[in-house]
């Protein structure tokens, strides 16, 4: 479970997120949405380990993120968490295979997960890259290898921010089918940013952001 208890988070003289209290149940699937500038990503960022609050307190499964080391939240998401972003951030001289098995070559586990890895390219239609680099493929089947690189490890938690931002109609529903498949089998967490309404209401439940609040789309002003 994610606790999230009055998150606050200043960037300079100017207030980002302004008090926000939730919780994030096991094996739900949450979007966090709103218009750009509401404070989508940096509570993504927030809430997925990868930065502090400014004020406030983040537990997941029971740790304050503030209070454990660099050394255990290293290890938790290595062991626990995926990621996906707008951008693949794929290593360039890696094929799509040695990228997705990347979370595996960390731990020493390649021969482990190698099999799943290409379980994984399977699905996302993929596996005729498996031995390509990422600049031999294109921007989608990029972004797919590092959906796959964040599915490896059949993580407890998975934190996408805009993950179908760069994709055409096809892929970008694939993806959400992908992530809703995990979710519903897998009993995988998923939080996923999005700005797309469609997309936010294939999640169980929605956190809209206004100014870097909770509210709702029907309370959102009309511009």
């Amino acid at each position: 479970m994610i606790e999230c208890k009055n998150i606050t988070k200043d960037f300079g003289k100017q207030r980002i997120l302004h008090g926000l209290t939730f919780n994030i149940s096991d094996g739900e699937f949450v979007s966090i949405s709103g218009r750009s500038g509401s404070g989508k990503s940096t509570l993504l960022y927030i809430v997925s380990t990868l930065d502090l609050p400014s004020t406030g307190e983040v537990h997941i499964d029971g740790n304050n993120l503030a209070t454990m080391s660099s050394k255990k939240i290293h290890m938790f998401r290595n062991y626990h968490v995926g990621f996906i972003f707008q951008f693949h951030y794929l290593l360039p001289e890696l094929t799509a295979l040695e990228n997705v098995l990347l979370p595996a070559r960390n731990l020493g586990l390649v021969d482990k997960y190698e099999e799943i890895a290409q379980s994984w390219l399977k699905k996302l239609n993929i596996s005729d890259q498996a031995g390509k680099l990422p600049g031999q493929m294109s921007g989608g089947q990029q972004q797919r290898v590092a959906i796959a690189r964040a599915l490896v490890m059949k993580p407890k938690y998975i934190f996408a921010d805009e993950p179908t931002g760069n994709l055409d109609t096809y892929n970008a529903g694939l993806v959400m089918d992908i992530l809703e498949e995990t979710n519903k089998k897998e009993k995988t967490t998923i939080v996923l940013v999005t700005h797309e309404p469609d997309f936010a209401a294939r999640a169980q439940r929605e956190i809209f952001l206004v100014d870097g609040r909770i509210s709702s789309r029907e309370e959102a002003p009309v511009f």
